[in-house]
């Protein structure tokens, strides 16, 4: 990718692919290769799958891929980004080709509202603000709920943050050998506000992913279990 780090989007031209899995950060060296740029053109593109698309930061290579490279074919509703774990492998993914006014979704949030676990809106361009891209619906067949981080898997509000849990038949089933660890993770039942157990018997498999639903079932990732931190009661997270 140092060397020529247009390689593939010359691969996407060459073969007029349709499918292309890359990370933001393939996008963002893809920007600095300007020389080859003339050459490229991804009119074929029917999906490009970000695969990180559930770290924050990718919003803006997302951005500025898709500002430098529309006027060489890319479609703007080709961007996919998708999120997913170890555990629950594929979380969500972005449908291609898919309008409507909840297609696509964007949230400028408050920092200090994240760091209490609340979502809050905030004005663009704030020093305070962290702006967010969906990273799509839950795949076919599965369901998605957001349980609360400390205690009992209490079901979250609205406008609460938690950890994202999934469940359906695309998701791991345990941890060999940690009896104690896969009770914890693949087999949560969560639980409503009176404390009596989620309609249904599915056991949901925890992501690890903090994050939301957004309007139509939309799933926001602002963060990860492993980089969370609780400094004074409030939380902050760390993704690279």
């Amino acid at each position: 990718m140092k060397v020529n780090p247009a390689s593939w989007m010359q691969m996407i031209t060459r073969f007029k692919a349709s499918i292309a899995i890359v990370k933001s950060r393939d996008l963002h060296w893809g920007l600095l290769a300007t020389k080859d740029h003339k050459d490229v053109s991804l009119q074929s593109l029917r999906l490009l799958l970000v695969a990180d698309g559930a770290n924050p930061w990718s919003l803006s290579s997302c951005d500025q891929f898709l500002a430098v490279f529309q006027s060489k074919g890319l479609r703007p509703d080709a961007i996919c980004p998708c999120a997913s774990s170890p555990e629950a492998l594929t979380v969500s993914v972005r449908r291609p080709g898919h309008g409507g006014a909840n297609a696509v979704g964007r949230g400028v949030l408050s920092m200090q509202g994240l760091s209490f676990g609340v979502v809050r809106v905030d004005q663009e361009n704030s020093l305070t603000s962290l702006t967010l891209q969906d990273c799509g619906q839950v795949l076919p067949g599965a369901m998605i709920v957001v349980i609360k981080l400390e205690g009992l898997p209490f079901l979250c509000r609205t406008d609460e943050v938690g950890e994202i849990c999934v469940a359906g038949g695309a998701v791991g089933d345990q941890y060999w050998g940690l009896q104690g660890m896969t009770n914890n993770t693949f087999k949560v039942q969560p639980l409503m506000l009176d404390s009596t157990p989620m309609n249904g018997t599915a056991a949901y498999v925890r992501t690890g992913l903090l994050g939301f639903l957004g309007p139509g079932g939309l799933v926001f990732v602002c963060g990860s279990r492993d980089g969370l931190m609780t400094v004074t009661g409030r939380k902050h997270t760390l993704m690279t």
